[in-house]
């Protein structure tokens, strides 16, 4: 009997901040809890540094670099988790809260339903987007008079949230299946804006959010680098931390109506993120100029197999292109040759760990991390400058060892040509045009997706 299969992907997932992490940075009883039944990977790793190139390889076990890069639609030449297990015998379906890995990139292929949920219109109007409005709403003697006509000026949200999705999924799971089935949920709560949908709605704290945005309009124009001050940046710190829980709080109800079936056993659950968040450690916040860090790579990695009653947790380093194989595996369904990645449940050996880094449109041309054998190498193609760091001790990325003439640099410089397709060294070398026309969501003009997305600060 084929299992049924539940991939949870969560935007902007620090693989710190859940509670079965080393050094864990938030408190998520009920992930926790579902890991003692799973097998848990401390070291997994993001093949791309923000949403549109992650999912690219998550779903395809491909590089986002190949294929032509992540223009407009997924390229249909890549080999695509869903449509294999589609072809497999499984029914199919996708919510999804981030438009860009939603059907304008082409993601709905392969799914028999797929929906994109839109945010309930009365959390507020698209004033958010006005910065004369923001700016006036970030004093301190007008947040709390706009307060007072809440939720008219709440500031906006832009992606409906996880309890929402949950109960969307839960109603979706309770339908007669007649085939095994594949559910793919991806959340947005933990992207910015930052925000607690737990703290009480006083006119303090009103003030405190329309101040976030206000900041968060210094931290896009100086591309990550403009720093909010510690208490400001203790405040998102602890806004992300909170809504990390909420979340957890969320995926409880989805995990007790799972277990609640008979089909529980026989089914398969793999719980991750797209990418990481820098909170300034290497001189950036959030991920859109994402420079590969491991705060910006690191994700959480939960699986759960059918049959599965006892975890394990695991210290090798893995790969987001370690996912489809592994799922396919699962559902007794032949691996692509195309696909790139390992099955985990056999996985032995680490292969070196390739993330890549291009195509947003506020961040660098091209930029490459490898991990392997003990050491972080990173290639910023902007400057054809690289570094090298040791993992040996706990902190991560803390002196630059690199030097051409060390056999250790000369070793990974080779790694990084041989991974550097025909079309990367085009684009290196100026023959691609990265930018706007590489943001292709093929939108079809509607000003509510176009809306969200620059709340989410994927457009200006």
């Amino acid at each position: 009997m084929k299992p049924n299969i539940v991939l949870i992907t969560v935007d902007c997932w620090r693989g710190d901040h859940v509670g079965v992490a080393p050094n864990a940075k938030a408190n998520t009883p009920n992930i926790d809890t579902l890991a003692t039944q799973s097998n848990y990977y401390s070291d997994a790793h993001s093949s791309g540094g923000w949403t549109k190139i992650a999912m690219t390889s998550l779903f395809s076990s491909t590089h986002s670099s190949m294929y032509g890069f992540t223009q407009g639609k997924l390229n249909p030449e890549r080999p695509n988790l869903v449509a294999e297990l589609s072809a497999n015998g499984y029914d199919t379906a996708g919510f999804t809260t981030n438009l860009v890995c939603g059907r304008s990139g082409g993601f709905d292929q392969g799914f028999n339903s797929f929906i994109e949920p839109r945010p309930v219109a009365s959390r507020g109007l698209r004033l958010n987007r006005r910065n004369k409005f923001q700016r006036l709403a970030a004093l301190p003697s007008i947040g709390p008079i706009l307060s007072i006509f809440a939720p008219i000026t709440h500031p906006f949200y832009p992606t409906t949230d996880a309890d929402d999705l949950v109960t969307m999924a839960i109603k979706w799971v309770q339908k007669d299946h007649t085939k095994p089935y594949f559910l793919w949920l991806h959340f947005m709560d933990l992207h910015w804006p930052y925000r607690s949908s737990t703290r009480p709605s006083s006119a303090q704290e009103f003030t405190q959010m329309w101040q976030d945005r206000e900041h968060w309009l210094r931290v896009k124009k100086s591309r990550g680098e403009y720093y909010p001050g510690d208490e400001r940046a203790k405040r998102w710190q602890q806004l992300y931390a909170e809504e990390t829980q909420t979340l957890d709080a969320a995926l409880g109800r989805l995990f007790d109506s799972l277990k609640a079936r008979p089909d529980w056993a026989d089914t398969a659950l793999c719980l991750t993120s797209d990418h990481g968040e820098e909170f300034y450690e290497h001189g950036t916040w959030a991920h859109s100029w994402n420079q590969l860090n491991k705060e910006g790579t690191h994700v959480p990695l939960i699986l759960k197999c059918p049959e599965q009653t006892s975890g394990s947790k695991r210290s090798i380093t893995v790969s987001q292109l370690d996912i489809a194989p592994t799922l396919l595996a699962m559902a007794g369904a032949e691996v692509p040759s195309k696909m790139l990645g390992q099955n985990l449940l056999n996985a032995t050996e680490t292969p070196p760990i390739i993330s890549e880094m291009h195509g947003h449109s506020d961040s660098h041309r091209y930029r490459l991390s490898i991990r392997h054998d003990g050491y972080h190498y990173i290639y910023d193609g902007d400057n054809d400058h690289c570094a090298l760091y040791s993992l040996a001790k706990s902190a991560d990325s803390e002196q630059n060892i690199y030097d051409k003439q060390c056999p250790i640099s000369n070793r990974f410089d080779k790694l990084r040509l041989q991974h550097l397709s025909k079309g990367v060294l085009d684009m290196l070398k100026g023959q691609i045009i990265i930018g706007e026309d590489e943001i292709s969501y093929d939108l079809d003009d509607d000003p509510a997706v176009i809306e969200r997305l620059r709340a989410l600060g994927y457009m200006d």
